[in-house]
């Protein structure tokens, strides 16, 4: 469809060559990342968020896994969603300025999730002091760097 010269169409057109502002390039490639980002939060929830290593009584004692606790099952769950939005974005500027903006509620929650949960601390397993595990903090590497793919992906706003 060809518009006249004065008349150029909303900006939910942005991607096709000639019709207003074209795709910011590294958009695709934030959205690859953040489903990255976001599997690997998937697959952290799967092993123990903490342990207890104590030497003379046992080897080492871990919890339960990250998916069996409220922060891991609600990491778990923005993670698939905000996977999900991504990878079903479409090409209208509405469409992708309402998923841009839902990743990072999303994933802004995650984050509150995870640092409720480092502020409260791991606290006991089996009447000792437990402590994070890496996976906890790999999960919270991936979540940060998830809300910053998300930070970066939203649009700026045009300045009137």
């Amino acid at each position: 469809m060809n518009f006249a010269p004065g008349h150029q169409p909303p900006d939910g057109f942005g991607g096709f060559a000639g019709f207003g502002d074209a795709r910011w390039p590294a958009a695709r490639t934030l959205g690859r990342a953040l489903v990255a980002c976001c599997a690997v939060t998937a697959v952290t929830v799967a092993f123990p968020w903490s342990q207890i290593a104590l030497g003379s009584l046992w080897d080492q004692l871990q919890g339960p896994i990250g998916a069996r606790t409220t922060t891991g099952f609600t990491c778990l769950m923005t993670s698939l969603l905000t996977a999900l939005l991504v990878l079903s974005e479409g090409r209208s500027a509405p469409v992708r300025e309402a998923v841009r903006s839902a990743c990072i509620v999303l994933m802004g929650m995650a984050a509150l999730a995870l640092l409720w949960r480092a502020w409260q601390g791991p606290g006991l397993l089996r009447g000792g002091s437990a402590t994070h595990s890496g996976w906890f903090f790999a999960a919270a590497v991936a979540v940060g760097l998830a809300v910053l793919c998300s930070r970066l992906r939203l649009r700026r706003r045009a300045s009137a």
